[in-house]
């Protein structure tokens, strides 16, 4: 039975993956010294190990409560509170073991992953698709069922007291004030709009003393506003539904601790995927079986369901991994070097650095460069009879340092360490530099004259006043200064241009013959120190040309606010 279970686990390492690996090895030997047929594989031991791993997605409900006046017949009736729970517990429950809404659910988390899920990051995913409203009726017990409520300001009367008159019936004759009668001179005569009783009928109420009340238009009731005259009123519960990814390998106890570090994130499980082989179990082959349906399939009911849902409820997508490991011994040179190998493309670990100990002539070569401008072209040249340093002089001249270092550890994944690598391009850089030195410096005498004969010129003729409108001046004077020192500062690019071309020039005829043509033709320069020094002397030499060669009124702002600063 063991054996039957370590063959299962377990798989031989096939020819074309030793060749594989026997054929990089050579490749980053090649032109270090070393004659690659003289790089051989001396022993093995190891296999492909087949394992299980599963991305999980745990679907929960989220469930959101409001209230609504009527009666809501869109929504799925609710029993009571409780029934929700209930409700929910079945849709989410019902998602997971019917195979058309999980295969959904799978092709929407994987849909942007192209290792369908292995790798995919751990994140909480809403699904749109399991959305649903459910709701409760209730009676409206402020109507109690009636769907209108006693109007409050004529007291379920229907009438109010007239605001006129005051419920007195009259109101003052406004003929004669409430006088009864009107004076006429002398005379004093009865006033005939109210027969002497100063009063006459209200108007308003025409005499009643009462009116009909507004708010309830004389019913005595208005309709109840939390049921809109129904007497019932709806609580809606909006159920969202999210998946919680996350990933699992029951089996990383039983893997090699160099594969199982790989599967502890996204970003190092990607890169796994570049070396093993990660074949999802196909709904054929498994159908995406939920972690829990064994158990549960057979939950028909509502009741059934909710206890169901007290499980976890998971779409599991399993996948099957096959990645090589193995302890390898090579043998280069009649020396053996022992280490592991890892994945069909393999990677190679806890080797010694043996390229370092071939190449070590070339090195020592390119550090002598690299510190001093004696014969540094010299030794740059017997450096690169060894592959390491010529390839690594190659990538280093067309690259910054982040991509060549990458690049130099795909053509050499094995040998060399990452200190020694980043110490080559260090070196290599240096080493340009004192080769380049003498034209940086020429380039920065001759661009900064030429820079600041521009400059002076520029500055003599008013050249603000004849390039920058006057009416920028008035409306946006930042803008105005702004532009003007731009217009001031550019001719110091003169001086980086020229720099840059003669460096590159230099390194370029320095360089031919060791390198081919292609990898000459862009070339990225290094100014060094010359790229601090370009900014002091133009700003020097322009200070030292207004103080003594341009006029009073053309005389830039940041010159005279500088000098006032100074000098006060």
């Amino acid at each position: 039975m063991d054996k039957l279970q370590q063959n299962k686990n377990h798989e031989p390492l096939s020819q074309k993956l030793l060749d594989t690996a026997l054929k990089k090895l050579r490749r980053a030997v090649e032109g270090n010294g070393v004659d690659t047929q003289l790089v051989k594989i001396k022993s093995y031991d190891g296999y492909v190990h087949c394992f299980s791993t599963k991305t999980c997605l745990k679907l929960a409900p989220v469930i959101a409560k409001r209230t609504e006046p009527g009666k809501n017949s869109i929504a799925i009736p609710l029993i009571n509170e409780n029934d929700i729970n209930v409700k929910a517990a079945t849709r989410i429950h019902n998602a997971v073991i019917n195979a058309g809404t999980r295969e959904s659910i799978i092709q929407t988390y994987t849909r942007k992953d192209p290792t369908k899920g292995f790798a995919a990051k751990s994140i909480r995913m809403p699904l749109e698709t399991l959305k649903q409203d459910y709701v409760l009726h209730q009676e409206c017990h402020t109507c109690h069922k009636t769907g209108k409520i006693a109007c409050q300001r004529c007291a379920s009367k229907g009438t109010t007291n007239c605001e006129q008159c005051y419920g007195q019936r009259k109101t003052i004759c406004h003929h004669c004030n409430g006088q009864r009668f009107i004076q006429n001179g002398a005379q004093r005569n009865t006033c005939m709009h109210c027969n002497g009783q100063g009063k006459v009928n209200c108007q308003t109420c025409h005499g009643q003393g009462i009116v009909q009340c507004a708010a309830c238009k004389s019913h005595g009731h208005i309709a109840c506003v939390k049921c809109a005259k129904t007497g019932i009123f709806s609580i809606i519960h909006h159920m969202d539904a999210e998946a919680t990814s996350s990933f699992a390998c029951d089996e990383i106890s039983k893997i090699p601790q160099d594969i199982a570090v790989y599967l502890k994130d996204e970003k190092t499980r990607k890169t796994f995927t570049e070396h093993a082989k990660v074949t999802p179990i196909t709904s054929s082959q498994n159908d995406f079986t939920n972690q829990t349906t064994a158990d549960t399939a057979t939950i028909n009911t509502e009741h059934q369901a909710q206890q169901g849902a007290q499980q976890e409820n998971l779409i599991t997508i399993p996948f099957e991994v096959k990645c090589p490991y193995a302890d390898v011994v090579f043998d280069i040179n009649g020396r053996e070097y022992e280490g592991k190998i890892l994945g069909y493309r393999p990677i190679f670990m806890n080797f010694p650095n043996f390229i370092e100990e071939m190449a070590s002539d070339g090195i020592e070569k390119l550090k002598k460069a690299a510190k001093s401008r004696q014969n540094a072209l010299e030794n740059i040249r017997k450096a690169t009879k060894f592959a390491f340093i010529k390839e690594s002089l190659s990538l280093t001249i067309r690259n910054n340092n982040a991509h060549a270092f990458r690049e130099i550890k795909r053509i050499y994944p094995v040998g060399v360490s990452d200190k020694m690598v980043k110490q080559t391009i260090i070196n290599i850089r240096r080493s340009l530099k004192n080769i380049t030195l003498m034209p940086r410096l020429l380039a920065l005498g001759i661009g900064s004259l030429l820079a600041l004969g521009i400059y002076y010129a520029y500055m003599s003729y008013g050249g603000d006043a004849h390039i920058i409108p006057p009416r920028l001046w008035q409306s946006q004077p930042l803008a105005a200064y702004g532009l003007s020192t731009i217009l001031q500062a550019s001719p110091m690019l003169l001086c980086f241009v020229m720099a840059s071309a003669l460096a590159r020039f230099k390194t370029r005829i320095s360089l031919q013959g060791v390198l081919a043509a292609q990898d000459l033709n862009t070339i990225k320069s290094n100014l060094g120190h010359v790229a601090y020094a370009i900014p002091f002397i133009y700003i020097s030499g322009a200070a030292l040309i207004c103080e003594f060669l341009i006029k009073a009124e053309n005389l830039p702002a940041w010159f005279t606010l500088t000098r006032q600063a100074i000098f006060g």
